[in-house]
C-alpha cells in the first residue's frame, strides 16, 4: 500500500476521533461542578444547551421550579445577571478593602454610583478648593504679610464629561448557571 495514503488515513482517523470526543470532554467536565456554579462563555444558549446537556441555563431570571439549585437555594428563580458586571462576595473581607455595602446575599444587585470625589479649580489666578456647590474660600495676603481668608459665592460650572455610565474594560461574554445534577 501507497505509505502517503495510510499516513493520511491515520491522521484523518485521529482528526475525527479527537472532534467527537471534545463534547464529552466537555460534558464530563461541566457535570462534575457543583449545582449554582457560575460560569462565563462564548456558547450562545441553544449550543449550551446541546454542550451542557440542559443542566446549564442562562441566568436571566427564569424560573426553575423543581430544580436541584431550588432544593439547594431555596429560590425557585435564578438571578438575572444579564448586562451586569458581577462582583466576589466579600466572604468576611473587610468593606474598606472588599465591597464597602458589606456581605451582601449572593444574587444581591447594587445601583449604579460614582465615588465621592472633588473637581479643584482656578478662577483669575486666585486658588479655590471646591467644597460644596455654589461656596468655597479665598485665600489672600493684606500688607502687613498676614494671611486672611475671606468667603466669596462662586458661580461656575465643570463641563459635562464622558459616557452613560461608569465602567472598567469590559467583555461581553454570555453568563449561566448550573440547576441540575
Amino acid at each position: 500500500m501507497n505509505r502517503r495514503f495510510v499516513f493520511a488515513t491515520l491522521v484523518l482517523g485521529l482528526l475525527a476521533f479527537v472532534s467527537t470526543t471534545q463534547p464529552i470532554r466537555a460534558h464530563s467536565y461541566l457535570s462534575s461542578l457543583p449545582v449554582g456554579t457560575v460560569i462565563h462563555s462564548m456558547l450562545i444558549p441553544e449550543q449550551m444547551t446541546t454542550f451542557g446537556r440542559g443542566v446549564w441555563v442562562l441566568m436571566d431570571g427564569r424560573e426553575v421550579p423543581g430544580s436541584d439549585y431550588e432544593t439547594a437555594t431555596g429560590n425557585a428563580r435564578v438571578p438575572d445577571a444579564r448586562g451586569l458586571f458581577l462582583r466576589s462576595h466579600n466572604a468576611g473581607r473587610s468593606a474598606y478593602s472588599g465591597n464597602p455595602d458589606g456581605d451582601l446575599r449572593p444574587g444581591a444587585t447594587q445601583s449604579d454610583q460614582v465615588g465621592v470625589h472633588t473637581h479643584p479649580f482656578i478662577i483669575g489666578g486666585e486658588r479655590y478648593a471646591y467644597n460644596t456647590p455654589g461656596f468655597g474660600p479665598k485665600e489672600s495676603s493684606n500688607q502687613s504679610g498676614m494671611w486672611t481668608f475671606q468667603w466669596r459665592q462662586i458661580t461656575a460650572s465643570i463641563g459635562e464629561y464622558g459616557g452613560n455610565e461608569t465602567r472598567p474594560r469590559a467583555m461581553t461574554l454570555y453568563t449561566y448557571i448550573k440547576i441540575n445534577e
